[in-house]
């Protein structure tokens, strides 16, 4: 379980500490650092995959990444270096990456790359120099478990030691940082526009977790029912939508399958084309948190969008039933949500985002 994220230099956010539990919920008003925050998360996951840099040249290059704020409340490293700090931590360790932009190459065109300058691991909760078990310097790799041992390697300077370094045998702290990062799972958008992935017809396999986007919710649905808990998502579909029950059904014996929406009133089933947006969304959310195989972290970016105000107080139920063996960060702009969430967890996380002094986030746990 993720027991902290730091965040530096990032866009809005100047300095940014979140101590989590087990269910977390993050407010605050527009602009006050929370989409930040999420996708500073997502950062870390692409540093793991191997994506790091192509995530940040999508949002602009690796120049505006860093902190927008004045230049004369910006922090500076030894090297008098702007850098961007990402850092969690567990239970067992600390992780965290430091980057920046790249010392300029004459001739190169790849400006916007970001440049990897250190990463570090730590064992315990502090950062201390006695628990350093592994670190990053440039394209150094320095060990310390059991003495001090340095490795000059030929790196990608803008990508993760993660990503570079997959061996268990060599080196256990970075794979064991690897496979946590990696079991996170984000669910922000669902597009349920008529044309969608989601809506249209194609070839379905066993899935035991629902994409990002949802593109393979009708195999998910029917890997809930074959060997995931069919009851409970039955439930909660009944309970969301007075008494309506999903069918998976394959008629022609095919790999393409479909989805049949019964409900009391209609005369026939509703096929997935004929949803409503929020009917959807909601079946999609719905299938991310029930999966077979649960994530370890969820990381929820506004998932009462498009939701009736009736649904939302199911989705708060579902959270807090999923939360018993997965963290969730859930970020939400609706006060209903946070209420009714906070209302069943006693001991669940509140953390507002507010604009500090200088404009940039600052966290009050409330």
């Amino acid at each position: 379980m993720l027991k902290e994220i730091y965040i530096e230099c990032y866009r809005s956010i100047r300095e940014l500490n979140l101590e989590l539990t087990r269910l977390n919920v993050i407010t605050g008003h527009n602009g006050s650092g929370k989409s930040n925050t999420y996708q500073a998360l997502q950062l870390i996951q692409d540093a793991a995959r191997g994506s790091f840099a192509e995530r940040v040249v999508q949002e602009g290059g690796i120049p505006s990444l860093m902190w927008a704020g004045s230049s004369s409340l910006k922090r500076y490293n030894s090297r008098r270096n702007i850098e961007l700090i990402l850092s969690i931590r567990d239970e067992e360790s600390i992780y965290e990456l430091r980057a920046g932009v790249p010392i300029p190459v004459p001739g190169s065109m790849f400006l916007l790359d970001p440049e990897i300058k250190e990463e570090k691991i730590w064992l315990g909760d502090k950062k201390r120099p006695s628990a350093l078990l592994v670190e990053r310097i440039s394209s150094t790799l320095i060990s310390y478990n059991p003495k001090k041992e340095v490795t000059p390697l030929v790196l990608d300077t803008s990508e993760s030691l993660l990503s570079q370094l997959r061996s268990p045998d060599h080196h256990p702290e970075l794979f064991v940082w690897l496979n946590k990062i990696l079991s996170w799972r984000f669910y922000h958008h669902f597009d349920v526009s008529k044309n969608s992935l989601i809506r249209q017809p194609h070839p379905c396999s066993r899935a035991t977790i629902l994409n990002n986007d949802g593109s393979n919710l009708i195999a998910a649905i029917r890997t809930i029912y074959e060997i995931g808990d069919e009851v409970l998502f039955k439930k909660y579909i009944a309970n969301a939508f007075n008494g309506a029950l999903i069918e998976i059904t394959d008629p022609t014996m095919s790999s393409v399958f479909d989805l049949e929406f019964h409900q009391d009133g209609l005369y026939r089933p509703l096929s997935i084309r004929e949803l409503s947006d929020g009917t959807l969304k909601f079946i999609c959310l719905l299938t991310a948190l029930l999966s077979p195989r649960p994530a370890s972290v969820y990381i929820l970016n506004e998932p009462e969008i498009s939701l009736h105000m009736d649904l939302v107080d199911v989705l708060a139920d579902l959270i807090v039933q999923v939360s018993d063996y997965s963290q969730i960060i859930l970020i939400t702009h609706s006060s209903k949500l946070k209420d009714k969430v906070m209302f069943y967890v006693d001991d669940a996380s509140l953390i507002e985002l507010e604009f500090g002094k200088f404009g940039t986030a600052v966290a009050i746990d409330l």
